[in-house]
């Protein structure tokens, strides 16, 4: 059974470190509106066990329409709970919340080998292929509400 819980920035910087991060300092591992008070993270368990986390942010991406825009970023989830429904559930949970915020976009850079399941959670890319130095591959995903 998948749980979802909201947990604070610091929960979320093992799994930022292990998957997202590897090998570099956790100071990467810190994003600018981890504290904002308008920011949430949330976390999908099993069995207790964190599986995939992920962080929302409202911010505005300056190529995409909409009043109010939630970003997210740092989505990741364990190697050994990939394919499971872990972040589909995390997602659908969060944009439930956002629309609650009268939020018309969220949005990501998403990761090339990300796109698939965003696509399944409804989001469309919107952008060229570009490169997050040190990161890899990136496309702009939007999902509106």
């Amino acid at each position: 059974m998948i749980e979802i819980r909201e947990i604070t920035s610091k929960d979320t910087i093992p799994i930022r470190s292990e998957i997202l991060r590897p090998g570099q300092s956790l100071d990467t591992c810190i994003y600018s509106h981890d504290d904002d008070q308008t920011s949430f993270h949330l976390a999908a368990y099993s069995s207790g066990e964190q599986a995939s986390i992920a962080s929302f942010y409202l911010e505005k991406h300056p190529d995409l329409k909409g009043s109010i825009q939630y970003r997210f970023r740092g989505m990741a989830t364990k190697a050994a709970y990939r394919n499971q429904g872990f972040a589909g559930a995390l997602l659908s949970y969060a944009f439930e919340k956002i629309k609650t915020f009268n939020c018309n976009v969220v949005w990501c850079n998403a990761r090339v080998n990300a796109i698939q399941l965003y696509m399944k959670m409804g989001m469309e890319i919107c952008s060229d292929e570009f490169d997050i130095p040190g990161i890899g591959p990136h496309f702009l995903m939007k999902k509106e509400f």
